[in-house]
């Protein structure tokens, strides 16, 4: 950074009098290990200009002196608004020569980076990462247009760029400014022999030179500078710099190695986004050859992500809104508004992290109240579930009805009783098959089919007792009923399931009905009462009922078990997909 020092008059500006009678010395602005810069009174035009002057003790140097004047042709040619105008160049020949620029006001790069490390509040606050880019994306295209008109920089780093107050940008310091161009060189007077780079000497600044300047290569070109660009761009967003070297020969071989931005920005305070890292990584390859090509594209490149910030800051703003009016539905208890809104602010930011949440949490947690809308999707699942199960209850049942013939084989003892459990058992399997077609729907197939094939059973119980094969048979038919039941409703089933084998009981013992069994000291007697006991036909059936019996409910329970985890499974990969929503801590 340039030191203040003292007013040197000796063999100088301040002895010619063409200098005095156009400007007032008013003080020093800065100075440097070859040149000084005062602040003087333009008393022609009435204002105030930086006067940059060659040390004394330069004066004598013909390469500094030829690098001075070099330097104000070069920043006087670059008719740019990133550049300090130059106003006029003296070149006395026994006096220091001098030029006079515009004044520029504001605070380098340098002191902005200095003080956001400092976590300075006002700074923080006035200089945001989106204006630091935007003022790089400034710098860039002044370092494109000196590229343009064949000027090469070689000195860029944050000391050499001026923020001002109004949103300008200049890049300073072209003391070491060249022409790239041969043939312009020699168009310009440019003596050469002294004032170029010798092969071997390091011109620039340690940890902002390009790898190929460290080396001492006497013909960089823009690259040179595309690569110093990168550098401020990393430290811009990382605060820190991207050369660790403590010494000027430890920056200088980290830089000759190479340095990673990829190992550069790890560990780092600060969160680069993946764009912009790219960027960087390109734009400081150690070989010229596979930087970014020019300062524009470096440029163009940033912008573009500034657009797109751009795009993300409003659509933060319209997702932030939409959170607020969700809130608000949400006291007032209206979720499907507010799971409405808090989709929409998803889509917009998807890593809104209340919105996710909130919406997570909504959608994770039932309600109170269940919707009127979810009430008729209960209805409708439950009419689809029901027909399921009908399908299922109505091969059963024809398979019941396949002993029918058996029956009338046998023999029926009591032919009324038999043609109506048999009539009963009929109804029973077509009422099923109605419900399982979709021709009859709601309650009405559910107790039409089950009083029917209660009824049918409770008759059958005159076949071999009221405890003997019908009690299971009544189990089974209650299985397929109550597993699609509410609870109110699987109460009223078991009891009139109850009732249709305590009836015949209760009417045995009232000596109402002829007893079906009986129970004495040799055993307990099954006696026939509906049909007669063919022997091998009425082993038969017994076996038939009991393999039913067994196999029967397993088959239900099964499907049960199966429509359960299916429906489990869907719950739970529903809720992890949106746990996914809501960030790690919250999950």
């Amino acid at each position: 950074m340039i030191a203040m020092g003292g007013d040197d008059r000796e063999g100088g500006m301040f002895d010619d009098p063409t200098f005095l009678a156009r400007y007032a010395p008013t003080g020093t602005l800065g100075a440097g290990s070859s040149a000084e810069v005062q602040l003087c009174r333009d008393g022609r035009i009435g204002r105030d200009v930086a006067v940059k002057v060659l040390r004394a003790d330069q004066s004598e140097d013909r390469d500094a002196r030829t690098r001075f004047l070099r330097e104000a042709r070069l920043q006087g040619r670059l008719e740019h608004p990133g550049v300090v105008p130059v106003y006029e160049l003296a070149d006395a020949e026994r006096a220091r020569p001098w030029f006079t620029m515009k004044r520029v006001r504001g605070i380098t790069l340098e002191g902005v980076i200095a003080r956001l490390v400092a976590r300075d509040a006002e700074t923080c606050a006035r200089f945001t990462r989106a204006r630091l880019l935007a003022a790089f994306v400034q710098c860039c295209r002044t370092i494109d247009f000196a590229h343009a008109q064949n000027v090469v920089h070689r000195d860029l780093s944050p000391r050499n760029v001026m923020l001002g107050e109004f949103g300008e940008v200049h890049v300073l310091d072209w003391g070491l400014a060249r022409l790239s161009d041969p043939g312009e060189r020699t168009r310009a007077n440019e003596e050469d022999d002294l004032s170029e780079t010798r092969p071997g000497q390091a011109l620039g600044t340690p940890g902002y030179m390009s790898p190929e300047q460290a080396l001492g290569d006497p013909d960089v070109g823009p690259e040179a500078d595309v690569y110093a660009l990168g550098v401020i761009l990393f430290e811009i967003l990382a605060t820190r710099p991207f050369n660790p070297g403590s010494t000027t020969r430890e920056r200088l071989d980290l830089t000759i190695r190479g340095i990673e931005p990829s190992a550069a920005l790890a560990g780092g305070e600060h969160d680069v986004p993946p764009e912009l890292a790219r960027v960087i990584a390109s734009a400081t390859r150690a070989h010229p050859g596979e930087r970014t090509r020019t300062a524009r594209e470096l440029a163009d490149a940033v912008e573009r992500f500034l657009d797109g910030d751009r795009d993300l800051a409003e659509r933060t703003r319209m997702a932030d809104a939409l959170v607020i009016d969700a809130k608000s539905a949400l006291a007032r208890e209206d979720g499907a508004i507010a799971t409405s809104l808090l989709a929409r602010a998803v889509a917009l930011v998807p890593k809104h992290v209340e919105a996710s949440t909130l919406l997570s949490r909504l959608l994770l947690e039932p309600p109170r109240e269940v919707p009127p809308a979810v009430h008729e999707r209960m209805s409708r699942w439950a009419e689809g579930a029901w027909r399921a199960a009908a399908r299922t209850a109505t091969l059963r049942y024809l398979f019941w009805c396949s002993f029918i013939p058996v029956w009338i084989v046998m023999g029926f003892r009591d032919p009324p009783a038999a043609i109506f459990a048999i009539g009963t058992l009929v109804a029973m399997t077509a009422a099923m098959g109605l419900v399982a077609a979709g021709a009859m729907r709601g309650m009405l197939g559910a107790v039409v089919s089950f009083l029917a094939g209660t009824i049918s059973i409770a008759v059958f119980t005159q076949v071999f007792s009221p405890v003997l094969v019908a009690p299971t048979l009544m189990a089974t038919h209650l299985i397929v009923y109550c597993a699609y039941a509410a609870p109110v409703q699987r109460a009223m089933l078991i009891a009139v399931a109850l009732a249709g084998m305590g009836i015949p009981i209760v009417l045995e013992e009232l000596g109402v009905l002829a007893p079906t069994f009986v129970v004495d000291a040799q055993g307990i007697h099954v006696l026939p009462r509906l049909v007669d006991f063919e022997p091998r036909l009425t082993w038969w059936l017994l076996v038939m009922g009991a393999t039913t019996a067994v196999g029967v409910p397993g088959v239900i329970a099964g499907r049960v078990r199966d429509a359960l985890v299916g429906s489990q499974r869907k719950l739970l990969l529903h809720t992890w997909h949106l746990e996914a929503l809501l960030p790690r801590d919250e999950r």
